[in-house]
């Protein structure tokens, strides 16, 4: 507890009994303020508040001063309501200094603060000065810091300034570590207490003893053999795993069940807690393993993963004697970004040859950058029988089916549909499904031939077994049941077709979409059929290959700032699915049309590497149009000119080319500048009139960030001008 000591404002600096006291301070032999007591010692004025603190350099900005619990995902253990995290004040590489006030040092002179981070204690600490010295009277660092169990804490020092009481004292945090952010070098401070009676130290003596306590390495009991292992749903934390090596598994890896990743997305976690190594830096490497166990039942084992592209990143079953790693799972396995990344999805492993055999689990998190450098792992179970294996993956098929028809609830239902199971799944479904169509208007359409290569399963039914037939059509107005091997599509718009597997009292339905264009209008030109269905694509130069499978996405919104990529409809085609490697070049090549009404046409475009290009269909080019809206400015804020992955709408003047059979390319080019990557929605290839451009505008939601703030929790609305396009194409 934070005490003022009351002092006299007379000539001398003594501790009278008798004289005027008061409460507030006064000036030393020199003029400068003394205080009683350190102000804002517990950065209580408010966040982003350093009032009674000067500073020089970066490292200790005022929006360092925050209200939250945790530093990089870590519980710190704060007095108050704030305290001031290094972390958040600026980049980790920025140093500086943190100055108190002048105070009277009084009481028993040993004053208590808290302190964590500041791995490098040589570059890191806090020093105590006498007024008018140059040399610190002691120099406190984190002697306690120990990756990865005590970190961000903040633990509570003493400083024993005994010998000075009755003089005039200031305190001094030191940052002079350079380092990145997974090196902790930066320091996290809260509660300097000047003045303590010998209780109030004792207190803070024992305060640090049992927080040290319960810091540290978890528990790990390994005294016999079961046939289960010891927390293998973290319900208990990381009790009873042992730590072999690195940093990615300290206190931060456990995280609650309720826990969300990019704001709205559940990680499918079990139970209260589940391992979370995200919550460490994406670099952070690391191993831990479970208790040994002896596989019993019939040998099956069981656990959720999710988190990560690499290979690096399993869950291996090993030899509770050799240590050999007999099978390992990796989300790699399943791996699709957005919709199937970071959210844990089931694995089974079939160990039977292993019954009776010692084992153990061990999660290796061996990728030390990103793209998504960690995992997440959940309800390890073991010595599963055939029964209990049975109903499991009976209940994860049906919660699958129930989450609804989102990009992620698909690929989640998908993905326990395909599964190869260690037992014939008892529930009847499909196993792989007519995909989305776009085709140009034909008054007949054989909608039967689309479910060529659509299949289902039930159990251990022979494949031959099942029948499948179109139910119904649907335009959005009118509904079919008929005519269904020859179809009229010769009408423009969107066409959900319902189709059904059947086998004996048995059914299944699912839909896929049929997207009819007229000869004006581009083939997909919105990615609505979800895929690059009637686009053709170049294999890409060097290493930059494009992913037609993950290209086209239904996100809205990019990154934690929840910045829009002002997509159009459903999807959008997304250069960061398509080609991880920003620095080289693609293409996609539209179908033709004929180019009709005003002659106009128009496209969105995102990213720094984005353009358009015009061809007839001999291969002549016509036009070329850059992204001429990219500005990498005022991040995030939309209204503000920021242009990155979100998408500004162009028109063009092609109408010299009327009544000409034209197709598009859209590229990404080749670039090392940064944001060297690109994003498209929404070709339109036909306007019966010439667009008013000066009155068209695109809405968008953003969240905005003040130069100086904390970015705002509600979004703003903001319309985005469309830009008529320029041609830079010359012969």
């Amino acid at each position: 507890m934070k005490k003022r000591q009351v002092f006299l404002c007379a000539a001398a600096l003594t501790f009278a009994i008798a004289g005027v006291l008061s409460s507030g301070c006064g000036k030393n032999e020199n003029g400068s303020k003394v205080n009683a007591d350190i102000v804002n010692g517990g950065f209580e004025q408010g966040v982003g508040d350093i009032t009674g603190w000067s500073t020089t350099g970066s490292a200790f900005s005022r929006y360092g001063v925050v209200n939250s619990d945790k530093v990089n995902g870590v519980e710190v253990g704060k007095a108050g309501n704030n305290f001031f995290s290094g972390y958040d004040a600026g980049n980790p590489q920025f140093t500086g200094t943190l100055t108190s006030e002048t105070f009277t040092l009084g009481g028993t002179g040993k004053i208590g603060f808290l302190l964590g981070a500041g791995k490098d204690g040589e570059k890191c600490y806090v020093e105590f000065f006498e007024e008018g010295k140059d040399a610190a009277i002691l120099k406190v660092s984190n002697t306690e810091f120990s990756d990865p169990y005590i970190t961000d804490q903040l633990i509570r020092n003493v400083a024993d300034l005994s010998a000075y009481v009755g003089k005039n004292i200031y305190i001094r945090a030191t940052d002079n570590d350079k380092g990145e952010a997974e090196d902790y070098a930066y320091l996290n401070l809260d509660d300097f207490v000047v003045y303590q009676t010998e209780a109030e130290v004792t207190a803070a003596e024992k305060e640090r003893a049992d927080k040290l306590d319960s810091l540290g390495a978890p528990e790990f009991s390994e005294t016999e053999t079961d046939t289960t292992i010891k927390n293998g749903d973290f319900e208990d934390g990381l009790n009873n795993w042992l730590l072999l090596e690195g940093t990615a598994f300290g206190p931060a890896a456990i995280s609650d069940s309720d826990l969300l990743f990019w704001g709205n997305r559940s990680f499918n976690a079990q139970g209260e807690k589940f391992l979370n190594s995200y919550m460490a830096a994406e670099s952070a490497t690391g191993a831990i393993r479970s208790t040994k166990f002896t596989l019993a039942g019939d040998g099956i084992i069981s656990l959720l993963l999710g988190g990560s592209p690499q290979s690096s990143i399993y869950v291996a079953v090993c030899d509770g004697n050799t240590d050999e790693e007999l099978f390992t799972v990796s989300p790699a396995e399943h791996f699709v970004d957005p919709e199937l990344s970071e959210n844990m999805l089931r694995k089974y492993i079939d160990a039977s040859d292993y019954i009776g055999k010692v084992l153990y689990i061990k999660i290796v998190d061996g990728a030390n950058a990103s793209p998504f450098g960690a995992v997440t792992v959940d309800d390890i179970r073991v010595s599963m029988t055939e029964e209990e294996t049975l109903a499991l993956m009976q209940e994860d098929y049906i919660w699958a089916q129930g989450l609804g028809s989102d990009g992620v609830a698909s690929a989640t239902q998908e993905y326990y549909s395909l599964y190869d199971y260690p037992y014939d799944l008892p529930v009847f479904r499909f196993t792989s499904y007519a995909r989305n169509r776009a085709i140009k208007t034909n008054p007949s359409v054989d909608l039967t031939a689309y479910l060529d290569g659509v299949s289902a399963s039930y159990g251990s039914v022979p494949a031959d077994s099942f029948a499948y037939s179109v139910v119904k059509v649907s335009d959005g107005t009118t509904e079919y049941t008929e005519n269904f091997e020859s179809f009229d599509l010769s009408k423009p718009g969107m066409y959900t077709v319902t189709y059904k597997a059947s086998y004996e009292q048995l059914e299944e339905e699912a839909t896929f979409i049929v997207e009819v264009t007229d000869a004006y209008h581009l083939s997909n030109g919105g990615f609505e059929t979800g895929n690059l269905e009637s686009w053709t694509y170049t294999e890409g130069t060097g290493n930059g290959q494009i992913s037609g499978a993950n290209a086209v996405i239904s996100d809205t919104i990019w990154w934690g700032e929840r910045l829009p990529y002002n997509q159009g409809g459903n999807y959008h085609f997304d250069g960061w699915k398509a080609n991880a490697t920003e620095s080289y070049g693609y293409t996609l090549k539209s179908s033709t049309f004929t180019l009709g009404g005003s002659g106009w046409i128009s496209f969105k475009m995102g990213g720094n590497a984005a353009c358009v290009k015009v061809y007839k269909a001999d291969g002549t080019q016509v036009a070329e149009y850059a992204n001429t809206a990219f500005a990498d400015v005022s991040f995030p804020n939309i209204n503000e000119g920021c242009r990155l992955a979100t998408m500004t709408t162009f028109a063009a003047d092609l109408s010299d080319y009327l009544g000409e059979e034209l197709y598009i390319e859209l590229c990404d080019k080749e670039s090392a500048s940064g944001w060297a990557v690109a994003f498209f929605d929404d070709i339109v290839t036909y306007y019966e009139t010439a667009p008013d451009i000066s009155a068209l505008s695109d809405e968008v939601e953003f969240y905005y960030k003040p130069a100086d703030g904390v970015q705002e929790t509600e979004p703003t609305k903001y319309d985005i001008p469309w830009v008529e396009a320029i041609n830079i194409y010359t012969v």
